[in-house]
């Protein structure tokens, strides 16, 4: 059963694209945001080439940087170091908050940039990727949280961060270019269906495999993935881990 079980996990691997690769020169890659709520307010951290979108490249129709007409302009900002950036970003922050749609009960929340992050070292023709974070107030109650992001952005993983909630419930999705995230509850598991789960987290491990050594998130997502795999396949399977 063992080997059947490493079996189903490799061939897995294959279709969700998490055999390594090469890294890709210009590559456009998708958003990753990680979403953590409570009653009182929303925190994201989002995951992305900002310069993509500072450069004004349409991430859901290109998938090289370089067969955009903005190249020069997203090269230009490549050769930034990190605190360049920075300053740009600041400047330009209103653009990037406009393309986050965070809502509850119909209602847009106005989001605040938190923090700044931007990889360092990364060879000047491989993709960085800057890790924002933005905060909003909620207003009272218990409505749920939906997220959204303009359709320039491309799709995007979206994943739940809440150390209230048992991991395995944590809502984790892979979102089309434009489309919105199901209703995530404030401090409770979003209900689904296994099959819904498990479709989710092959999509998931598309937008988290490695392209590039030392990428420890995306790493970390790749692993996630397939421990969620593996339990799936046991539960499924009448297996259970040994006391």
């Amino acid at each position: 059963m063992v080997h059947l079980k490493q079996f189903f996990i490799f061939w897995v691997m294959i279709a969700a694209g998490l055999i390594p690769a090469l890294p890709q020169a210009h590559e456009v890659q998708p958003v990753v945001v990680d979403i953590t709520l409570d009653q009182e307010s929303v925190n994201l951290e989002v995951i992305l080439n900002i310069e993509v979108v500072l450069a004004g490249i349409d991430a859901s129709t290109t998938q090289d940087t370089n067969d955009s007409p903005a190249a020069d302009q997203y090269d230009d900002l490549r050769r930034l170091d990190a605190d360049a950036l920075s300053q740009v970003i600041t400047t330009r922050k209103a653009v990037i908050l406009d393309a986050v749609n965070l809502s509850t009960d119909q209602q847009r929340l106005d989001l605040s940039l938190i923090d700044i992050a931007t990889e360092t070292n990364v060879d000047p023709v491989l993709p960085r990727q800057t890790r924002l974070r933005l905060m909003a107030e909620l207003p009272p109650g218990d409505a749920p949280v939906t997220l959204g992001l303009d359709a320039s952005l491309g799709a995007f993983a979206i994943r739940q961060q809440d150390d209230r909630i048992n991991p395995e419930d944590l809502y984790t999705d892979y979102i089309a270019a434009g489309q919105t995230s199901l209703p995530i509850p404030r401090g409770a598991r979003l209900e689904r269906s296994n099959l819904s789960i498990f479709g989710q987290y092959i999509q998931s491990g598309i937008a988290y495999h490695p392209q590039r050594a030392g990428s420890h998130h995306l790493h970390h997502g790749a692993v996630l993935l397939l421990t969620t795999l593996a339990a799936a396949f046991d539960a499924s399977h009448g297996l259970h881990p040994r006391p």
